[in-house]
């Protein structure tokens, strides 16, 4: 290109790509089943979304939910989702393969454990509470749902009591259990309720 060239709209040669860097939108998709969730998160307000780059050290950078698609990929069944992200630090870039989080809702105060900790009987989900004398108690609890690798549960469980998380499959009521392999106060075969 010179000074001086005549450029037509129905060329087929780009003269240049304009990316915008801040703020930048990032797309990612997610199983349809997850669809009404969205929705319904979308309807209350903008769900929060997470991103890093793959390798960065770094927290995650914070943005919201600004775009659903209007059809479902019958190819992958997922559904296309778009997320803006303020970037002045330019720590996400066009291109780039980056970890994504939707958080369609938050619980104020909600009891998690660590998923294995969660058993199924035939009266229904429990899980094991070591008692003060180092002995398995049953607790009944109700999975509302997964998250990663904790469980949030509803049932007659306390903030900060543990719960038998390895063989939990194995223990029955009253049985004795120990804490092993742990460096002093920090248990790691057993998970406090969170």
């Amino acid at each position: 290109m010179r000074v001086g060239n005549f450029v037509r709209q129905a060329e087929n040669t780009a003269i240049t790509t304009l990316t915008q860097m801040d703020p930048v939108l990032v797309q990612f998709a997610v199983p349809e089943r997850w669809l009404p969730e969205i929705r319904a998160a979308m309807a209350e307000g903008t769900p929060r979304v997470r991103a890093k780059p793959e390798q960065d050290a770094a927290p995650h950078v914070e943005g919201h939910l600004v775009f659903i698609d209007s059809a479902v990929d019958t190819t992958t069944g997922t559904i296309l989702l778009k997320a803006r992200f303020a970037n002045s630090e330019s720590r996400l870039w066009p291109g780039q393969y980056v970890q994504v989080v939707l958080v369609p809702r938050e619980q104020e105060n909600a009891i998690t454990v660590a998923a294995p900790a969660v058993q199924t009987g035939q009266g229904g989900r429990f899980v094991f509470v070591l008692a003060p004398d180092n002995t398995a108690r049953r607790r009944p609890v109700d999975l509302v749902r997964m998250v990663g690798g904790r469980a949030v549960v509803r049932g007659e469980l306390a903030a900060g009591e543990r719960v038998i998380v390895d063989g939990a499959q194995r223990v029955t009521e009253g049985t004795r259990a120990v804490e092993r392999n742990q460096p002093p106060g920090t248990p790691q075969r057993v998970s406090s309720v969170r």
